[in-house]
């Protein structure tokens, strides 16, 4: 196992070189994603991100939709935590925050028209993810996540227990809790042979979708 690059939220915190700026270049297709979703909707969505740690990616979503009366909503399970995400991020007035379990969320059925989630899924077993999946189906129309996958060639384990599943291998474990793809792309590329690649190339969706070390999902219960 590698050595953790984790140390706590209060170390994240203090680190300057994580920013929203940062997160909202590093997560671009995974954020055009969801606001493309978003605008879709034909009515003011409402969003959930679960398991939202830094709160970075609710409130770029937050600030990006605010002019179409978008509604987000950030949750983690720890309460400390939501706390200190919610004194940085209060002044966004279409961001809310509440501390919320991802085995029984506590919303009613068909609540929200988008759940999200980035870096979650891949620290739990196949069994586990099976039942985060219908968890999230049973309260949103769609589910659009961010997972590495088995193309990352430098395997860091932040918190000692990321699984890379293959692009494969993720598909499975969502059609076995009975959903739906809609449509997946992928970013992040690290190969050594990058740099003999256009950047036209390695910014095209076509490349993102069957070379990114990051496969973007969107899926949900079939209508």
């Amino acid at each position: 196992m590698n050595k953790l690059n984790y140390t706590g939220w209060n170390d994240f915190f203090k680190d300057k070189s994580f920013t929203l700026f940062r997160t909202s270049l590093i997560q671009k297709r995974y954020i055009d994603t969801i606001y493309n979703y978003a605008i879709s909707c034909g009515h003011p969505a409402k969003i959930l991100e679960v398991a939202g740690g830094s709160g970075y990616t609710s409130a770029i979503i937050a600030d990006l939709l605010k002019n179409y009366n978008t509604r987000v909503i950030y949750s983690d399970l720890e309460p400390t935590l939501v706390k200190i995400v919610k004194n940085n991020f209060e002044s966004i007035k279409n961001l809310s925050f509440v501390v919320a379990d991802s085995n029984k969320l506590p919303f009613d059925n068909n609540f929200f028209d988008i759940l999200i989630h980035q870096g979650f899924l891949e620290h739990f077993t196949d069994e586990e993810i099976i039942i985060f999946l219908k968890e999230q189906a049973r309260i949103t129309k769609y589910i659009i996540f961010d997972v590495p996958n088995s193309r990352r060639n430098t395997k860091v384990q932040e918190f000692g227990n990321e699984r890379f599943p293959s692009v494969n291998k993720w598909f499975s474990l969502i059609r076995k809790a009975e959903l739906k793809i809609y449509y997946y792309t992928g970013r992040r590329f690290t190969n050594w042979w990058k740099k003999y690649v256009p950047i036209t190339m390695v910014e095209s969706a076509w490349f993102n979708k069957y070379f990114g070390e990051s496969t973007i999902i969107v899926c949900g219960r079939s209508c």
